[in-house]
This record gives C-alpha cells, structure tokens and sequence, in this order.
C-alpha cells in the first residue's frame, strides 16, 4: 500500500503541475495575441532573420574520437579536405 500511496501523491503533484503550466499557457497565449494586436495597430513591418550560432568545444574531445576519424579518412589529403570544410 505504501507504493500506491506514493503514486497517488506523485500523481496528485503531477496533476498540480499540469494545471500551473496550463495556467502559464494560457497567460503567455494572452500576452501573444496582445503583443499581435499591437504589431498590427503599429503597421505592417518586415520580418527580421533569427540567426543561430553554435558552438563546439573541441577540447572534450577524446583523441580516439580523433584516430578512429583519421583511419577512416585514411590520407593526409583527405583529411586535410575535411579540416578546410569546418
């Protein structure tokens, strides 16, 4: 009875959370129409590009990741084309 118990209360938590999030959902679907209804009342305006970068730290690379890439490429040159295509 102990292990239903505990699911009954993970549940009862769970079904708390899922009535905040919808609660949350529905105020930023609120501020989004707000947000539109102003854009619109402002004017037409272009859409400005969302640019995304990444960025790779290569220092947690284990080397055998790296010989594992360099017997697969098998020469210098190929491995030089991949280096230049990064």
């Amino acid at each position: 009875e102990s292990e239903i118990a505990q699911l009954r209360i993970r549940t009862l938590a769970a079904n708390q959370e899922v009535t905040q999030l919808r609660g949350r959902n529905a105020e930023l679907k609120s501020e989004n129409d707000r947000l539109r209804r102003r854009g619109q009342a402002e004017g037409n305006h272009d859409v400005l590009p969302v640019v995304m970068t990444a960025t790779v730290d290569l220092s947690c690379i284990d080397s055998g990741v790296i010989a594992q890439i360099s017997s697969f490429l098998g020469t210098a040159r190929e491995l030089l084309n991949l280096a230049l295509t990064c």
